[in-house]
């Protein structure tokens, strides 16, 4: 609970100053639309929680939506919670058309604060942050691990028609919609290329590997990157 109450402490100040890093470890998980990535998140969780090290055992907590709730309550952004778990990005025009008839936080004001949030997070270590794009925001923190996670096509609109009770075709037209949206969002706000393997420490696919199997190995490199902490 540590985090939430940093993160509820931090959105109430004023100043909004971030503490200095733990140089504990932390994940990113970033991945195409369907790929799983939240469940990824949980497995981790699971492999964590049978390591004997304190440090990798406790104290670790997931960031995909109940980050969006925590953002949702600064009094300070007019956003919704469901924009914010859907990760919607729009383009500059399209956004100020919406903000003249909502009245809603452009998104630049909202991206910032989320980034703020996230290095919050990741200074603080033990997190584990899935999606909107938290591997740019901490290029610059060498204890993460930054998870990239893929999939065939075909296997993903399975996950995405099973996930939210769809036809075939609506499940690819929201895959690809949603897998551009973030592309375009990490162009504009951070410009890199979302495929550019190098924004990453490691790339899964799928289909090829076991969530399981995923995790296992990512815990084995945030234990690496434990011990250089205390090197």
């Amino acid at each position: 609970m540590k985090h939430i109450e940093a993160i509820r402490a931090f959105l109430n100040r004023q100043d909004h100053d971030i503490p200095d890093p733990t140089g504990l470890p932390f994940i990113t998980i970033s991945r195409q639309t369907g790929a799983d990535g939240h469940a990824l998140g949980r497995e981790i969780l699971r492999k964590l929680s049978d390591c004997p090290e304190p440090e990798l055992n406790q104290g670790w907590e997931l960031f995909d939506q109940m980050l969006c709730a925590m953002l949702v309550q600064d009094p300070n952004l007019n956003t919704s919670f469901e924009s914010l778990v859907a990760e919607e990005y729009r383009t500059e025009v399209h956004q100020t058309i919406l903000d003249m008839f909502t009245g809603r936080t452009d998104q630049y004001t909202l991206y910032k604060k989320i980034t703020e949030v996230i290095r919050l997070l990741a200074g603080m270590g033990q997190a584990i942050i899935v999606g909107r794009g938290g591997m740019c925001m901490v290029r610059d923190m060498p204890q993460g691990v930054r998870v990239r996670l893929v999939a065939p096509e075909s296997m993903r609109v399975r996950n995405i028609m099973r996930e939210k009770s769809i036809s075939e075709s609506e499940a690819r037209s929201l895959m690809q919609r949603k897998d551009k949206e973030r592309a375009r969002m990490v162009q504009d706000f951070h410009h890199a290329d979302l495929n550019n393997p190098l924004l990453f420490d490691v790339i899964w696919n799928a289909e090829r590997t076991s969530l399981p199997d995923m995790a296992a190995a990512i815990v084995e490199i945030v234990r690496s990157r434990l011990a250089a902490s205390h090197s």
